[in-house]
């Protein structure tokens, strides 16, 4: 081997080292991202309410650790207690309106009834004349 050729090897050898270098420290920071204040090691989750409304007390700190379940932050309740009066409002006001559907058909029955013994009287009259 010429030293030509001895050369050229090690500047090949020395590219693919530091590909490999740049290979490894790209995926590396991918996986586990270092910054100069901190490591990150735990995923990091988002969190959203099913419900949207106004917070009006946190319960834990930044970057505390939470177990299942524990209470996180409290919604203000007046906007939920007042859609449920509303609730309760249109429930009494549907039971008003069923009670007095109901009392109208009562009516209706008996106007039938009423018209029903009627033409039997009539038809009664007709059948002696």
């Amino acid at each position: 081997m010429t030293p030509d050729q001895r050369f050229a090897r090690w500047v090949q050898i020395a590219i693919a080292a530091l590909a490999c270098c740049f290979i490894y420290f790209l995926t590396a920071d991918l996986f586990m991202p270092l910054t100069p204040q901190a490591q990150l090691n735990r995923s990091v989750l988002k969190l959203a309410p099913r419900i949207a409304g106004q917070v009006i007390e946190v319960a834990v700190t930044n970057n505390q650790h939470v177990q299942p379940g524990q209470l996180l932050f409290r919604l203000d309740p007046q906007p939920f207690e007042i859609e449920v009066q509303q609730a309760q409002l249109q429930l009494e006001q549907a039971e008003q309106d069923n009670a007095e559907l109901d009392a109208q058909l009562e009516a209706a029955k008996a106007q039938v009834k009423a018209a029903q013994a009627q033409s039997a009287d009539l038809a009664a009259q007709a059948k002696r004349m």
